[in-house]
């Protein structure tokens, strides 16, 4: 009983470290993650923004310096399209590592706790005397004989049944 007491709270141990990292570096880590891309982000936004002024003025000017700022500019959409897609993943993954993982550990972790009380973990006792019959309880051999004894006389009612049966069928074929 104290090896399954042992190895449960080896198990809670376990449990706690493994919400420590989630909370300690797997959701930092995500957070240092969507800082960057927010970061990024609006820098390709500021850089959108200088493009198309810069667009208005040379579009006049130089048609192929504009024809070449019109493809950064798709380009830089492009970029900020994906990132905002990585950014919104990379929130989604972070709230489930919040929510659901750390919410499931720590379910675990009180299943566990109450597996260790008092009342669910005790040793076993005898509660009554153990009752010992002189007479066996298995074969009972008079019933066996009875029920056998039955089945035989039914049978055998049975058979001249049938054989009688059987017997007014050819009689009537004959005639």
């Amino acid at each position: 009983m104290d090896d399954v007491k042992t190895r449960r709270e080896f198990e809670i141990s376990n449990i706690d470290k493994n919400i420590k990292i989630i909370q300690g570096v797997e959701v930092v880590l995500l957070q240092e993650k969507i800082l960057i891309l927010e970061k990024s982000l609006k820098e390709d936004k500021k850089y959108l923004k200088i493009i198309n002024s810069n667009i208005k003025e040379n579009s006049n000017k130089n048609p192929a310096l504009a024809a070449i700022s019109l493809i950064q500019i798709k380009d830089l959409r492009d970029s900020i399209s994906d990132k905002s897609i990585k950014l919104l993943d990379l929130k989604n993954e972070k709230q489930n590592l919040v929510n659901s993982k750390v919410n499931n550990l720590i379910e675990e972790k009180n299943f566990l706790k109450s597996m260790l009380l008092p009342y669910s973990y005790k040793n076993t006792k005898i509660v009554g005397d153990i009752i010992i019959s002189d007479n066996p309880i298995k074969p009972k051999k008079k019933l066996i004989v009875v029920v056998a004894f039955v089945t035989g006389f039914i049978l055998s009612v049975f058979v001249v049944f049938f054989l009688q049966f059987i017997g007014s069928f050819k009689e009537e074929d004959k005639q």
